[in-house]
């Protein structure tokens, strides 16, 4: 019987620090969030993430490199807008979810926790 009550502890106490670290993780990228969208004038994404190229883009011709307009089209201008649009959502719930996900674990084996001595 001590046994199981052992099982039962390091079970409940385990998944109370993986609550604690999904807490951690969704303050992370809620900051991470905030900070993007505050102090930058587009939300950004990774270039390799473009589904066209960007604006600007260095071009190597010769073995020397020079900017260069690539001419993009209105239609592929928008497309990376709305990629854009699409990965600030994404980020803002991916920071929600961890921050529920994670609130609920812990909340719910911390009451178990206090159930275990009896």
């Amino acid at each position: 019987m001590e046994k199981i009550r052992l099982i039962k502890a390091i079970y409940v106490y385990i998944m109370m620090i993986v609550g604690i670290a999904l807490i951690i993780t969704g303050i992370f990228n809620t900051t991470n969030y905030v900070v993007k969208k505050v102090t930058l004038n587009e939300y950004p994404i990774n270039t390799y993430e473009y589904p066209y190229p960007p604006d600007r883009a260095i071009v190597a011709v010769d073995g020397k490199e020079s900017n260069t307009k690539n001419a993009l089209t209105d239609e592929e201008k928008q497309k990376n807008e709305d990629f854009r649009q699409s990965k600030q959502v994404q980020d803002l719930t991916n920071a929600i979810v961890f921050l529920l996900v994670g609130t609920l674990l812990y909340l719910m084996h911390s009451r178990m926790s206090k159930n275990l001595d009896k």
